[in-house]
């Protein structure tokens, strides 16, 4: 049974909804709500804005649906959250008219925001919360918000901004972060072996990024296996020049005042290393086939048989694991052995929520939707636990979202790029709308 409430609060309608469960089955997904189908607001033809990683202004939206459906055979525009997505909000705009629909969960179940098309050239908002709602079990969902609005879409992005301050609480970072000129970032040695810059060269590295107006060396691949290659088991690379040759290069830096950090990998496991073998199987998201979830990256430069047959297999971890929470707090210290002035976990900023239906993991709720966002906030507080025991060691990490940004010190991001020339980016106003809105809604 499913029990709908519709509420008026001010000029907004609060959607509430409980499911009640008295089949034999599992409920994934709870589509709810779906407003539409729509072709206007104001007689014109409204644009999408979508927070996909910085956000993403979609002109004509349904123009574009039916556009991508005659070339691609789809007809939505459909992202997780959190991960890609940054937000759990998302506006129609007309011609000074908005239609603006957000999440209330400070869950954070793992989530998906969606435009859909129509064969009729309509677009329908969609929430669809993956709710895993077991047999017998009664499961409310957290309200949904819509507001129809005359205005900017930027009312809609501070409304959001002002919900999620009461419980996004983001540190202040570090002060040579806050100084920070710029992000050099360098891959040492690739997966495929080859050795690109020996630990004598990080000095001539940083000479590069200041010739760019950067302060701050963002080194990759230090490790002696390479980027990305036999995580969790990184060491030292005695062909790169040793230990003492690291710490010479960075104390180089520092004496021309620069900073650099250390790369660490916080989401994948090399399925080859021996951490995986040995403990690491056990702390792996489970699909609900119950194998594994595998991301593959390849590092290939030239060749086809690199690119196309050795795509390089990882298994990615539950966050809910606390075994791993203590790994990665301790791989702080020894990146901080070496001088550095912070590290870089990638990937654990905003990666997709992967449910993990391994039970053995204590998931929160033991809800499948909540071990990975629920898990990875656990994580970041004892990185920033570990971090803040040294007065400038930062703390940095990759992708934005809202929920996993307020812990790190900086963001490495990945997917944000400016409009295209002609299509914002020099257009004045908007920019000066993006820049607002960064800060509105983030």
């Amino acid at each position: 049974s499913v029990e709908l409430t519709l509420r008026l609060e001010g000029d907004a309608i609060l959607f509430g909804s409980t499911l009640d469960n008295h089949s034999d089955a599992t409920v994934n997904e709870w589509f709810y709500p779906c407003l539409g189908e729509m072709t206007t607001l104001e007689g014109g033809r409204p644009d999408l804005l979508f927070p996909r990683h910085l956000g993403e202004r979609v002109k004509d939206v349904c123009g574009y649906l039916s556009g991508i459906r005659r070339r691609e055979g789809l007809h939505e525009l459909s992202a997780t959250y959190p991960g890609p997505m940054s937000m759990q909000w998302m506006i129609l705009e007309d011609g000074g008219t908005c239609l603006y629909l957000t999440g209330r969960d400070e869950k954070i179940h793992a989530s998906a925001l969606r435009a859909k098309g129509s064969n009729e050239g309509g677009v329908t908002l969609e929430m669809n919360k993956l709710a895993f709602v077991r047999p017998g079990e009664k499961w409310t969902c957290p309200d949904y918000m819509a507001r129809l609005y005359r205005g900017s879409w930027m009312e809609g992005a501070r409304e959001y901004a002002d919900w999620a301050s009461s419980w996004r609480v983001p540190v202040r970072p570090k002060e040579w972060i806050r100084r920070m000129n710029g992000y050099f970032l360098v891959i040492m040695k690739q997966q495929f072996g080859d050795e690109c810059w020996p630990y004598g060269d990080i000095p001539k590295l940083y000479e590069y990024a200041q010739a760019h107006g950067f302060d701050a060396l963002g080194l990759f691949g230090w490790y002696h296996s390479g980027h990305d290659n036999r995580y969790p088991d990184l060491e030292v690379s005695p062909t790169l020049g040793g230990a003492e040759g690291l710490k010479a290069g960075i104390e180089k830096v520092h004496e021309r005042g620069g900073h650099v950090t250390l790369y660490y990998q916080g989401h994948l496991m090399d399925v080859g290393s021996d951490y995986y073998r040995a403990e690491g199987h056990r702390m792996e998201g489970k699909t609900r086939w119950g194998t594994p979830y595998y991301e593959f990256y390849d590092k290939f430069c030239f060749s086809d048989y690199l690119h196309y047959f050795s795509k390089k297999p990882f298994a990615t971890i539950c966050p809910s694991c606390a075994p791993w929470h203590e790994l990665m707090a301790q791989r702080a210290d020894w990146v901080r052995s070496f001088g550095a002035d912070g590290i870089l976990y990638d990937q654990i900023g905003g990666m997709p929520p992967y449910p993990c239906f391994d039970e053995s993991h204590g998931h929160m709720e033991n809800r499948p939707s909540l071990s990975h966002t629920q898990g990875r906030i656990r994580l970041h507080r004892r990185i920033r636990a570990q971090v803040d025991a040294y007065q400038e060691f930062a703390y940095m990490t990759e992708h934005v979202t809202d929920v996993h940004s307020q812990f790190p010190d900086c963001l490495h991001g990945i997917g944000s790029y400016l409009g295209a020339k002609g299509d914002g980016a020099s257009n004045a106003e908007m920019a000066a709308q993006r820049c607002n809105a960064d800060s509105a809604g983030m």
